[in-house]
Parts: C-alpha cells; structure tokens; sequence
C-alpha cells in the first residue's frame, strides 16, 4: 500500500492561485492533494492524470477544482501531520511557495476543530 509521504515524491507543481499554494498527484492510487494558503490541505481520491494536468494548466485553478474536482471526487481533509509534511517537503524544495510556515500548524488544528464539531 502506498503511504502519504510516498505521494510526496510522485509529481507536484505550484501553482499561481488566490487559494492554492500546491498541487500533488499520486498514480497509484489515484489521488489528488491541494495544500490551500489558508494552511489546510484536501486528499481527492479517484482523480485521473488528465484532470490533474487540466488543473496545472488551467487559467483559474479555483474555478477549475471547483467545478472538475471538487462535485465529482471524494475528498478529506488531511490530518495536521500530513499537512506539516506537505508543508515541509514545499520548504525543502527548489521554488519555495510564496507562503511561510508560520501559523501553519494553528490554522490546521483549527480547520480540524472545527470540522469534527460540525459532524
């Protein structure tokens, strides 16, 4: 079975977006991964290569994951863990994010407070 840091070494692009720092895509299985600017990030399983690519080159990746992902993919968000590693792995990488790590943990620990209380 693949693991989620796995996935961090499969393809990912940033990406030029009001909402989206970075997108991550995974084969195997498929599955898309968007870490938000807000600081929290999104699995969307089931996500085929083309509709990954659609989204990179796409004029609005917003509008683009709002109406090729979003109504027609199972999401979740993932836990605070998961998010710092796609946080760390950015970090890491050659062409930093125009976002810090700053805030990043807090703002996770929130999203998730507050989506486990609205279940």
């Amino acid at each position: 079975m693949t693991t989620f840091k796995t996935a961090l070494n499969k393809q990912h692009r940033a990406v030029d977006s009001s909402h989206v720092v970075h997108l991550f895509w995974h084969p195997d299985p498929e599955t898309l991964y968007v870490l938000f600017k807000r600081g929290c990030a999104y699995a969307y399983d089931g996500v085929p290569a083309s509709t990954y690519e659609d989204l990179c080159n796409a004029p609005s990746v917003g509008v683009t994951l709002n109406g090729l992902v979003k109504p027609h993919y199972r999401s979740r968000m993932l836990s605070v863990d998961d998010t710092q590693t796609l946080h760390a792995c950015l970090l890491s990488a050659p062409h930093k994010p125009n976002v810090s790590n700053e805030g990043v943990i807090q703002k996770c620990n929130e999203l998730q407070k507050s989506a486990a209380t609205s279940a």
